[in-house]
């Protein structure tokens, strides 16, 4: 599976778009096509979109108002599934079962949750207890 447009690495910055009309010099949103200007224009409105974006992991979601569906909304970095709200996105990735299964890097590394039982810490016997253990194997 392949990220969305509106998933960008940490490091990544998002690309303005030409228009894609051949006499137009206008630079668009990547995340809002309708939204275009010059340069310092649409560099403000992407300023915008960073106040809300989600940093999840290697990843930060954009919020996207692209056709993918009607409306704004964010994108899962691990699974694709689109969410209104910022806060329903957030609640999702703590829970994302799709980031187990791991791309050629597309995807952040799932951290396996740990085993209640398995991770505690097994007290070490008594020399009281030991002694009965010895009794009972005679």
């Amino acid at each position: 599976m392949s990220l969305h447009s509106s998933v960008l690495s940490s490091g990544q910055k998002p690309q303005y778009q030409r228009c894609p009309d051949p006499g137009c010099t206008l630079l668009h949103c990547p995340f809002c096509p309708q939204y275009n200007g010059d340069y310092a224009r649409v560099e403000t409105h992407i300023q915008s979109h960073l106040k809300m974006v989600v940093h999840h992991g290697e990843f930060l979601t954009y919020r996207c108002n692209l056709d993918c569906r009607k409306g704004s909304h964010y994108h899962c970095c691990g699974c694709g599934l689109t969410f209104p709200r910022r806060n329903s996105l957030l609640r999702h990735l703590s829970t994302c079962q799709s980031q187990n299964s791991q791309g050629a890097n597309q995807r952040p590394e799932h951290q396996p949750q740990a085993h209640p039982v398995l991770d505690e810490v097994t007290p070490t016997p008594t020399s009281q207890q030991r002694q009965q253990l010895a009794d009972l194997l005679k």
